[in-house]
């Protein structure tokens, strides 16, 4: 439909933009759209005298509303036409003193005109009556229940559940139907001028679902999303997962109300109360999840940074989060060497440490010790951290020299500067006892072949 109104509208002379408010679109408001029409003809048995017409009556009322939406009378040919009907099934019920009630289920579309065509009536004394009663599973009697025979006769049950239904004598299929319950059907046999009566029937809820949507705070991606847990607990249990995008679904739920709970590792938990009806999917919304560091819930995480035993101020600590990307928060060391940061208790990190002449490293995971109040990695060592000094920014130590592969300071001697004044730097890069210089001799001696010799 929505491709044809383009042209529609163009034929007509009209603008081809179409918005959600043309009485010809489907997803306009009911009372915007375009009407229907209604036609069909009473037919009498023959020889019947058609002026029991001029007391007859034609009611149109929409499934599961209590008063008819529209009315009107034949003509004494019998035909009828009711126009200004809103789109939507209706039940429409033709009632003719002398002769048995008609009625017929009819679905009407946008601007439609529909013909019901013959509805043939019959004398009363060639007729029967059903009686009985529908309910819905876990909800008992209600009232709306369409009740429909095979051939074409239908009515609604009252508000106790009761119904009555007159049928040409002989053998019949009714059908009850009611939104987002499962149709049920029943055989039945009807005698002339008798009343039959059924047990009592039940119509089963078709199952619905929930559907939602999560998202991760400050720290959402795709990955997050992943580690998220949906747990819909009431009638009967569920538990899924988010996909990428955050979206869940859960589907043949017993109808009923359900509590939806979203987890993940380092997040505060969201929990909501959702009515689940028959045959529908609820709308469970956006959970919007907060990260534990920012809750009262928050621990911290906080080391301190040495180097050669000494604290080091101004190095850069990256807590990093365990199994997925990103970072919790990106520090750098006071005077002291310390570093602090709030963290969640359920979630594991590692500490990147780098810059200020320090060797770079990652250690960890560490993981939240709940008795000792303090993040642990796995041999139980907290989170103060050693490390060496990068040689590519400070001078190696006497007897030492700087590696230019891992850039740090490494037992030996590349010349005899890196010895201290009583050793010289040998062949093997060893620092050996021996002169550097003459310097480095008694008064009265010579260093020759790094040994010091009289003069």
């Amino acid at each position: 439909m929505r491709r044809l109104l383009p042209i529609l509208l163009l034929a007509l002379g009209g603008c081809a933009f179409v918005d959600a408010s043309h009485p010809l679109d489907p997803d306009a408001p009911r009372s915007k759209q375009a009407k229907a029409t209604l036609t069909g003809r009473v037919a009498l048995p023959a020889g019947a005298d058609a002026a029991a017409l001029r007391d007859a009556t034609v009611r149109v009322t929409e499934e599961g509303a209590g008063e008819p939406a529209h009315e009107t009378s034949p003509e004494l040919t019998g035909e009828f036409r009711v126009p200004g009907i809103t789109p939507g099934t209706y039940v429409v019920d033709i009632a003719v003193p002398g002769f048995e009630p008609a009625s017929r289920s009819v679905t009407l579309t946008l601007a439609q005109t529909a013909d019901l065509g013959d509805v043939p009536l019959t004398a009363l004394d060639t007729r029967g009556t059903v009686t009985g009663a529908v309910e819905l599973a876990g909800r008992g009697a209600i009232g709306g229940v369409v009740v429909e025979a095979a051939t074409g006769e239908v009515t609604t049950t009252g508000a106790d559940g009761t119904f009555t239904l007159t049928l040409p004598a002989g053998s019949h299929r009714l059908r009850f139907r009611f939104p987002g319950y499962v149709t049920a059907e029943a055989e039945i046999s009807v005698t002339a001028d008798q009343t039959t009566t059924l047990d009592t029937l039940t119509l089963q809820a078709r199952p619905g679902g929930v559907e939602g949507t999560v998202r991760m705070g400050r720290f959402d991606s795709a990955a997050r999303r992943l580690t998220a847990t949906v747990d819909v607990s009431g009638p009967t249990d569920h538990q899924v997962t988010p996909d990428e995008a955050g979206d869940f679904g859960v589907t043949g739920l017993t109808p009923g109300t359900y509590t939806v709970r979203v987890s993940a590792p380092g997040y505060a938990p969201r929990t909501r109360s959702i009515a689940v009806q028959p045959g529908e999917t609820a709308a469970a919304g956006t959970y919007e999840m907060t990260h534990l560091s920012e809750t009262g819930d928050a621990v911290p995480l906080a080391g301190r940074l040495t180097v050669a035993g000494a604290p080091r101020a101004g190095a850069t600590v990256d807590v990093r989060f365990v199994a997925v990307p990103g970072s919790l928060a990106t520090l750098t060391t006071d005077a002291d060497g310390a570093f602090t940061t709030p963290a969640a208790p359920d979630e594991r990190y590692t500490l990147a440490v780098m810059g200020a002449g320090v060797i770079e490293v990652e250690r960890g995971p560490f993981t939240y010790d709940l008795d000792r109040g303090a993040f642990v990695d796995e041999q139980g060592m907290g989170t103060d951290l050693a490390v060496e000094q990068s040689c590519a920014a400070a001078i190696c130590p006497a007897g030492t020299r700087c590696d230019p592969g891992p850039m740090r300071c490494v037992a030996g001697c590349t010349a005899d500067s890196d010895c201290p004044d009583a050793q010289y730097c040998d062949d093997t890069g060893a620092c050996a006892d021996g002169c550097r210089d003459t310097a480095g001799c008694p008064f009265d001696h010579t260093c020759i072949d790094h040994a010091c010799v009289p003069d």
